[in-house]
Parts: structure tokens; sequence; C-alpha cells
């Protein structure tokens, strides 16, 4: 795990939160980061972050040197706990494509919401990258006139 001043001058973008508490102020906030700690120097994400905004801890998973993360979804664990008691904001997994440099191929990485830090409980690797993108949108053809 790497250790991540809060806010630092460190890149972090695409902030995700459990999606249904979209209403609501979250406690757990996730995004993808730079590993490059110098001030004022952009990096590419190398590394998926959990923050807990009522703590202030972080904990993290960087997949590898060459490896570079695409924004990550949080997709919510079904179901719940007793009938009458709420689901836990952290409750769920992230799923996150990784390209890996040495590889020349990229993964589906999918993490517990819950432990960051313990890196993928599953990964799916391809036999090929998958193209950079913002947002997880390609385009194969022009989209002029839509």
């Amino acid at each position: 795990s790497l250790s991540f001043p809060l806010f630092s001058s460190q890149a972090m973008e695409h902030p995700k939160v459990n999606p249904l508490l979209a209403t609501r102020e979250p406690r757990f906030v996730y995004f993808t980061a730079a590993r490059s700690l110098v001030p004022g120097k952009a990096a590419p994400p190398q590394a998926i972050v959990k923050l807990d905004v009522k703590s202030g801890s972080v904990s993290s998973w960087a997949p590898g040197r060459r490896c570079f993360c695409e924004e990550i979804v949080f997709v919510p664990a079904t179901g719940g706990g007793e009938e009458g008691q709420q689901q836990k904001e952290d409750a769920g997994f992230l799923l996150a494509m990784v390209f890996d440099a040495s590889r020349g191929a990229s993964s589906l990485a999918i993490l517990d919401a819950a432990d960051v830090s313990k890196g993928p409980v599953a990964r799916v690797w391809l036999k090929h990258h998958v193209p950079h993108g913002l947002h997880g949108e390609w385009c194969s053809g022009s989209a002029v006139g839509f």
C-alpha cells in the first residue's frame, strides 16, 4: 500500500462514491491517483485510493510501476443486512481497467470497496490492451452529425 498525504499536490482524479448515496454526503470517496508526489507535476493515474472523509484515513492499491489505471466504477453490493438495517456504504466493488505496459495487455481489476489495500479479489486479463479513454467512452468512427 502506498502512503498518500491527504490532498497533497498529488494528482487525484475521477472521484467516485457509492451511487446509492449520490444525493447524500458520503463517508468514503474513491479516486484514481498518480504515484508522483512532486508538487505541480502532472502524472498518469497508477493507483486506486479510498478516502474516509470522516476519519481522514487513506488506503490504496497500486498495480505496478508500468501499470496505468482507468476511471473506476463503483458497483454496490446487492441485498443488504437484516431487515431494517442499512447496508454499509462501502459494501460493493470497484471495477477498473488497468493497462500493464510490461505485458502489453489490459485487465479488469475488481476490488472490494471495503478494503482497497488488499488489491483485486479478481483480475480478468485480456489478450490485448484497451485504448485509454476518458469515462470509458470509445468511438470507432466519426461522431459528426449525431
